[in-house]
């Protein structure tokens, strides 16, 4: 997760000015949602990571997926937002979540491997096979 926190720090002010500014939240709501919305989009992306378009990660497809693969309600509750409020987040933020994720994951082979664990991807068990 150290990925994660490394763009929710980087990013944050552009996070924070999506949520404050298109889902209605204060600043003090952001805060709180912005970690466990993270922690949620890494979670549904690891669980539909052979489904996504990991050229464009940000693609309408794969925001529309992953909007319909976190659970707002759980969400909600971990952040002290009610439903509604999750839901108007996460359909705030992911898009521009997504851009910054693929733009610091190096590419389709590094998301793949950062999702899967595996540096490199199917490219990087590939070539540890290869050299076995």
């Amino acid at each position: 997760m150290d990925f994660l926190q490394g763009i929710l720090k980087d990013k944050a002010g552009d996070l924070m000015g999506e949520l404050t500014g298109k889902a209605g939240f204060s600043a003090d709501q952001a805060e709180k949602f912005m970690p466990e919305a993270g922690s949620a989009v890494m979670d549904a992306m690891k669980s539909q990571a052979s489904n996504l378009d990991l050229e464009n990660l940000s693609a309408p497809g794969n925001v529309q997926a992953l909007t319909e693969g976190i659970d707002t309600g759980a969400l909600a509750s971990k952040a002290g937002l009610s439903p509604e409020q999750s839901a108007g987040g996460i359909k705030a933020m992911l898009p521009m979540l997504l851009g910054f994720i693929g733009a610091k994951s190096g590419g389709a082979s590094g998301l793949m491997g950062m999702l899967t664990g595996t540096p490199g991807g199917m490219l990087g068990k590939l070539g540890g096979l290869m050299g076995k």
